[in-house]
This record gives structure tokens, sequence and C-alpha cells, in this order.
């Protein structure tokens, strides 16, 4: 395919799907390869949401671990 015929493929595209080539084009990647990108917490923020999770979800977490 030339790059003529992929420009004129791409012209047709719905604007959510033009946003999604316009992205890649900018800055190389695609949203799966950016989704599949490790994301890290800091310890002190992982301590208070697990604090939270136990506080709020205290009766579940009892059951799951029977």
């Amino acid at each position: 395919m030339s790059a003529a015929e992929l420009i004129e493929q791409i012209k047709t595209l719905p604007p959510a799907e033009l946003e999604k080539v316009r992205n890649f084009l900018l800055n190389g990647e695609s949203e799966a390869q950016r989704d599949q990108e490790l994301k890290y917490i800091d310890p002190e923020t992982a301590r208070r949401l697990g604090e939270k999770v136990m506080a709020t979800n205290a009766e579940l977490l009892r059951r799951l671990a029977q």
C-alpha cells in the first residue's frame, strides 16, 4: 500500500479513530502500548489505600479469607 492510499484511508476514519492515529503519529505509541506500561505508586500512598480498602471491606475480606 502506498502512502497516498494510506492517507486516503485515514481521511475516511471517524473522529475517534482519527484521534488515535494522530496520537500515534505524535507520540510514537498506540493506546494498547501505553496501557501496557507499568505504573507505580509510592509506598506511602499504597499503605494508605490498603488501609482504606481494609477498613471499608473488612467483612468481605474476612469471608474471603475463610
